[in-house]
């Protein structure tokens, strides 16, 4: 059964969706304790003896789902993007062959319950289980592996496992290892500095001899891919909201500007005249922005941005409140500087996921480029519907690998 130290991986108030949404008789009784510590040993007892019913409220897969869906998605909030090949062909597998592979390869963990997950094991990676994606013609796209790498310590609920989610996308050879941030200092400090961080840890594994029928090997990105894919994700955005905000000031405001030039006898064939255009423009574009809000771009915008230029590093950000950065003078000083380098180390991302302005499906994020590795941090506010949210974010980050 479900130990406490996994169960502390999900919030008390999470907990106690799940068992009002299903209506577990006697619930706020029977979970009743004098710390939060204990509230998990009672949360425990009151999933194992649900189970032993005759007519349980919920079933063991219904609770396995909850706790997949939580360690593997909502509970990572930092992921590390790679490229990936293999040499097994998986996208001519169906769910049968991918399942008869396993298990000629003795693993056993696919499919596996997390209700039934035996966490005596003491290998340095402890794989959990493997789950699937299937595309539409029904062959596997998508291996998801929740892996256990070790036992971390929390100053106030004690000894917790800690997780990493593991995907590796084979239509787009991206391989994600996702974490918890706060666990992941937590397990650094635990250990001897000498040691490898925990990210080095699953690599070497998946390319390791217990992962040795999947044939995976890692590439990552390299510095100027991962930033490139910044830049591109902060253009995309960029270029849209200023087709809007040009088409807020309308002809009007763009005729003035030119008449402005005109009578201080700036003339047309002045190599720089287009750019005094775009001067005053963006002065027009940063009082609408203001006085629209970020509400209005249909399909998202950009709230952080840092470039280097030489050794010195140039920045704009609202990131505090994640609004639009078009009402910041920096961004519209910098923006031609940035399109002509075509290459950012972070940025920050608001997309409406539906293409509507002011959707309630959003996803927050900031990417960052670090050691030639594309890391993506997810805000709190993303937490529902995360795994809608994250193939989301990878479908965009896909299109420009």
């Amino acid at each position: 059964m479900i130990s406490e130290r996994t169960l502390k991986n999900i919030a008390i108030k999470d907990l106690k969706t799940f068992c009002t949404d299903y209506k577990v008789p006697g619930r706020d009784v029977k979970t009743q304790a004098s710390s939060t510590v204990l509230k998990y040993g009672k949360y425990r007892d009151l999933f194992e003896n649900e189970l032993t019913k005759d007519k349980p409220v919920f079933d063991a897969e219904e609770l396995d789902e909850f706790l997949f869906n939580y360690l593997y998605y909502v509970k990572h909030d930092v992921h590390y993007i790679y490229q990936f090949t293999s040499d097994l062909n998986v996208l001519q597998m169906d769910g049968e062959a991918i399942a008869n592979h396993f298990y000629e390869n003795h693993i056993l963990q696919y499919n596996q319950s997390l209700i039934d997950w035996d966490e005596a094991n003491r290998n340095i990676i402890d794989l959990c289980t493997i789950r699937s994606e299937f595309g539409d013609q029904g062959y596997v796209r998508t291996l998801n592996l929740l892996l256990k790498v070790g036992v971390v310590s929390h100053d106030e609920l004690g000894m917790t496992n800690f997780f990493c989610g593991l995907k590796l996308n084979f239509e787009t050879g991206i391989l994600v290892i996702k974490c918890y941030s706060d666990q992941m200092k937590d397990y650094s400090k635990s250990r001897n500095a000498q040691s490898m961080n925990v990210v080095d840890i699953v690599l070497n594994s998946i390319q390791g001899s217990a992962f040795e029928c999947l044939g995976i090997t890692v590439n990552e990105l390299n510095e100027e891919n991962a930033q490139s894919v910044i830049y591109k994700l902060y253009a995309e955005l960029s270029s849209e909201a200023e087709a809007f905000l040009d088409k807020e000031m309308g002809i009007g405001p763009e005729q003035q500007i030119h008449q402005f030039l005109q009578n201080l006898k700036v003339s047309k064939s002045n190599d720089d005249y287009d750019d005094y255009v775009e001067q005053i423009k963006a002065v027009v574009y940063q009082d609408i922005s203001k006085k629209i809000g970020s509400a209005r771009f249909k399909s998202g915008w950009v709230f952080k941005f840092r470039f280097r230029e030489g050794d010195h590093s140039k920045a704009s950000s609202s990131a505090d409140k994640r609004q639009a950065v078009y009402s910041c003078k920096a961004f519209w000083q910098l923006k031609e500087l940035i399109h002509g380098i075509e290459k950012l180390e972070d940025g920050g991302f608001h997309w409406n996921m539906n293409n509507i302005a002011g959707d309630e499906e959003f996803v927050d994020v900031r990417m960052e480029s670090k050691n030639g590795t594309l890391i993506v941090y997810y805000y709190l506010v993303t937490k529902s519907k995360r795994k809608e949210k994250e193939e989301y974010v990878l479908q965009k980050i896909s299109g420009h690998l």
